[in-house]
């Protein structure tokens, strides 16, 4: 279950490195790279429909 958690946090991170206009608001907000990375945090695209 573990690897299946990762295998989320991992997807989300990449998808926020991959968003410029998420970096820039990220940026905007404070948040540093380094935060990004010690945190993994992540950005959820809107699902396509």
């Amino acid at each position: 279950m573990i690897a299946k958690i990762q295998k989320a946090i991992d997807y989300y991170h990449s998808e926020l490195k991959k968003a410029e206009s998420v970096k820039a608001y990220v940026k905007s907000r404070g948040i540093s790279k380094e935060s990004v990375v010690k945190y993994q945090l992540g950005y959820a695209p809107p699902h396509p429909t």
